[in-house]
């Protein structure tokens, strides 16, 4: 069984990995077939659907339904397949917050260069994403 770190990496970057050791090809992840907001607590491996509305009333309820606390946490937020911001990890500070970008059509993933600290920043990194992508790379440094 695949430790949290793998599970947590397949689950950040699996459309990028060809598949298992077999040749099998790989299930798309529900960010590649279905706008909306996406949950991954903790260890589980299955995505939850938490709405399939992408406003800022809803991404923020999303982001403070998490317990940031006490599970280290994802929020994919997708307004259309192949596009989507998340933000996630812990307020634990062996862990820390992150963002990434991903534009499957246009082959780019991205992680922010400077983390956010706070969940008040998470959250504004989140709605600038919604404003527009362009918005997100001039508010935000992705590499």
């Amino acid at each position: 069984m695949p430790g949290l770190f793998e599970r947590l990496l397949r689950a950040a970057l699996g459309p990028l990995l060809p598949g298992d050791d077999t040749g099998n090809a790989r299930e798309p992840d529900p960010m590649e077939t279905r706008a909306g907001i996406h949950l991954l607590h903790g260890t589980s491996a299955a995505f939850e659907y938490f709405s399939e509305t992408v406003d800022a009333d809803t991404v923020l309820a999303a982001i403070r339904s998490v317990d940031w606390d006490a599970d280290f946490c994802q929020v994919f937020i997708v307004p259309r397949p192949g596009v989507w911001l998340e933000v996630g990890g812990s307020l634990d500070p062996q862990h820390g917050l992150s963002a990434m970008y991903v534009h499957r059509g246009d082959r780019v993933e991205s992680v922010i260069r400077l983390p956010p600290r706070t969940l008040a920043e998470m959250e504004d990194i989140a709605l600038t994403f919604l404003a527009s992508e362009d918005a997100l790379f001039d508010a935000y440094p992705f590499p």
